[in-house]
């Protein structure tokens, strides 16, 4: 049988099989305020794995200044392999005021960001170090 008797054969077949694309309304609240919550997604890439890092807004007032509703943020790190089947991690950051990645360092099995923020009110640099096992937040 030639390669074109064969498309000839198999299109019909995947035809059926194809889906069509479905628009649903989500009614969760607890998923329709977490993806709302979600202030900027960055995706920072290894040799052998990648991290998604979720800035997310916390409430109004959670940055704790009095008289002020300025909010804190959680960094919630998504990580997986490259594979077929990847395995998955999930961690979060807590209560991090402003923010923001200054610098990245991408290594084969390693990934280190910087991060601004306000602590006490004040600029400070911390390092997050991740690897597939292990996040280490240091301030």
């Amino acid at each position: 049988m030639t390669i074109f008797v064969k498309g000839i054969v198999l299109l019909p077949i995947l035809l059926v099989f194809q889906t069509d694309p479905q628009l649903e309304k989500i009614e969760d609240r607890n998923q329709i305020d977490l993806f709302n919550s979600i202030h900027q997604i960055e995706r920072y890439e290894a040799k052998v794995f990648r991290v998604n890092v979720f800035f997310m807004d916390n409430p109004p007032g959670s940055a704790g200044f009095e008289g002020t509703g300025e909010i804190s943020k959680d960094l919630v790190l998504a990580i997986s392999e490259f594979d077929e089947f990847p395995r998955k991690k999930l961690y979060v950051l807590r209560d991090i005021v402003n923010p923001k990645v200054v610098k990245n360092n991408l290594l084969y099995d390693k990934i280190e960001l910087t991060i601004e923020h306000r602590s006490s009110g004040k600029k400070e640099t911390s390092t997050l170090s991740i690897t597939f096992d292990k996040v280490i937040f240091n301030r």
